[in-house]
């Protein structure tokens, strides 16, 4: 680029208004005759760009569908619904109050825990984390107790969904 050409591009003025005939003109002194409108401001640039690459992971998950990996194919899947691969941090909470809120009620039918006050939920939330299993509710420890049996299969599903919301997160936010 010469150097007359560069000093008109740096001298161009941005049109104030939304004029379509103002922008159309700006566009075709930068040599961009294609462009009619103003720039993307920078707020709707990361919207987009978000967006796009949600749309991205679907689908590299249908690419792996194709190509038959279906371990990495179904664990996608299970990012997908669970987190939106981390483009959708909501569902995770949903997730969680449904899996608290589900193991708390069968705590409460299969264990006799009570609703109201809260033990199942309490439980549900402990259990949830880690800790809820061991020792039990009774006196006695007895890992043949259906509860102990339930408490454990909820820390593994809390185990999963923990680290998957993590993963997510720090993929998301810390790049790949």
């Amino acid at each position: 680029m010469s150097e007359q050409n560069r000093k008109q591009v740096t001298t161009l003025q941005r049109p104030a208004t939304d004029d379509p005939k103002a922008w159309k003109a700006y566009w075709s002194q930068r040599s961009q005759l294609w462009r009619t409108e103003p720039e993307i401001d920078v707020e709707r640039q990361k919207y987009l760009a978000e967006r796009f690459a949600y749309r991205a992971q679907k689908l590299q998950r249908v690419v792996l569908r194709r190509q038959k990996k279906l371990g990495s194919y179904l664990f996608s899947g299970f990012l997908d619904l669970l987190a939106g691969y981390g483009y959708r941090p909501g569902r995770s909470v949903i997730w969680y109050l449904i899996v608290i809120f589900g193991f708390a009620l069968t705590y409460h039918v299969l264990g006799g825990l009570s609703l109201f006050p809260p033990d199942a939920f309490i439980f549900s939330i402990m259990s949830f984390h880690g800790r809820g299993f061991f020792p039990t509710l009774s006196s006695q420890t007895n890992l043949h107790n259906p509860l102990v049996m339930l408490a454990a299969a909820e820390a593994i599903v809390g185990l999963l969904i923990e680290i998957s919301f993590i993963a997510t997160f720090t993929q998301r936010f810390f790049g790949k």
